[in-house]
């Protein structure tokens, strides 16, 4: 299968409730811009090579915009930051967990923790609850 299979079987750009698509801070455009030089093997010298054709090298076109729009960008390089991404689609029920710090997908308001960390996190309650108990009756 090519990289070009693969980038078209991939999901679609994520857009907001109305349509448009996300938009970065400055901040969040510089981590995107650190992660994509460092972790996208289609960045080469500010050129996507995807996007290469006959006439040339093509400018990557997710450093030079503010959106959220490269599929590969946003399936692939994205989730390797998980707090970033979690910035970034906050508004798409994406929670960041308290124990390990990874972003996770949640409609319940109140979930804290991942699913790889929740169990742990209730084994350790459990234990420190059923101490307590036991210190106190005995």
């Amino acid at each position: 299968m090519s990289f070009g299979e693969i980038l078209r079987a991939s999901p679609p750009v994520r857009c907001k409730p109305d349509g448009s698509l996300y938009e970065l801070t400055p901040a969040q455009k510089k981590r995107c811009d650190e992660l994509i030089r460092k972790e996208c093997f289609c960045y080469s010298g500010g050129n996507c090579l995807y996007l290469e054709d006959k006439e040339g090298p093509n400018p990557c076109a997710q450093i030079t915009s503010i959106h959220i729009f490269c599929r590969w960008f946003q399936n692939a390089i994205l989730p390797l930051d998980w707090k970033l991404e979690g910035e970034i689609f906050r508004d798409e029920h994406l929670r960041i967990c308290d124990s390990c710090g990874r972003g996770f997908r949640s409609s319940v308001a109140n979930v804290k923790y991942c699913p790889d960390c929740r169990q742990e996190m209730k084994r350790k309650k459990t234990r420190e609850r059923v101490r307590r108990c036991r210190e106190k009756n005995g």
